[in-house]
């Protein structure tokens, strides 16, 4: 099994680059939408330093559509091959949401999987 970016727990530059990874496989996706993709939940401390965990490793929230998703990478070491989603329902103080959670670990084909998935997501309210 061929795990992309497999030390990004351990090595920071290497964290950075997964990230980055998302960010350019999530504008992609998004590209020929006209759907504004808007931070969602934090990866850094107050200080601005990334947490380095994971969880998440991209997050965004498409606001319009009242929806919001973050992708959580695990540890392919204690992992394997790993992938799962789900939607949780979230209440604000503007009202009710959908988050899509997608934890993985990345390799192509739960890369494929998970943007699959969260493309899906962006044109329904159901999976």
């Amino acid at each position: 099994m061929h795990f992309l970016y497999k030390d990004f727990l351990e090595n920071k530059n290497s964290y950075r680059w997964c990230k980055t990874f998302w960010k350019n496989e999530i504008n992609k996706l998004l590209k020929d939408t006209n759907l504004i993709l808007d931070s969602y939940v934090s990866d850094k401390f107050l200080n601005g330093r990334l947490f380095y965990d994971g969880n998440p490793i991209f997050s965004g929230q498409l606001k319009k559509e009242e929806k919001s998703f973050r992708i959580i990478q695990e540890n392919p070491d204690e992992f394997g091959d790993y992938y799962t989603s789900f939607i949780n329902e979230k209440d604000n103080n503007v009202g009710k949401y959908q988050e899509l959670v997608i934890v993985l670990t990345l390799t192509n084909k739960n890369k494929k999987k998970a943007l699959k998935k969260l493309s899906e997501w962006i044109k329904c309210n159901k999976i």
